[in-house]
């Protein structure tokens, strides 16, 4: 004959790990539902100037340290060195391909151009 087994009560070890998980998922559907990812800038009262603007156009600016990078960054090469001329376009100013930059000069080279025009028969 079979003995009947009385159940045992009270938490086992496997629930506390399901209590683990259920608070975890708690937490989380809490998170993604009531939590608010809004950034909030804070500064000192010193810093702020506050008047009532009554007639033009109104700008608010928030001054803020950082650093500013370009999209992308050409290196030129030029075929042969020199002294820079003539600087055509200023620094930072948008360009397109085949736009001149600056003007070289190289007096070596324009010395062994003459000297080889010259040794020519």
């Amino acid at each position: 004959m079979d003995i009947q087994l009385e159940k045992k009560k009270g938490l086992r070890p496997k629930h506390y790990g399901y209590i683990a998980l259920g608070l975890l998922l708690l937490f989380v559907g809490y998170q993604l539902l009531f939590a608010t990812s809004v950034s909030t800038f804070r500064t000192e009262k010193d810093k702020l100037s506050i008047a009532e603007v009554s007639q033009g156009k109104f700008d608010d600016y928030i001054t803020i340290n950082g650093n500013v990078a370009p999209i992308t960054t050409i290196y030129m090469d030029a075929y042969e060195g020199g002294r820079v001329t003539e600087k055509l376009i200023e620094e930072g100013a948008m360009v397109k391909k085949g736009d001149i930059i600056l003007k070289l000069e190289n007096m070596n080279l324009y010395e062994q151009i003459l000297a080889s025009e010259s040794n020519r028969p």
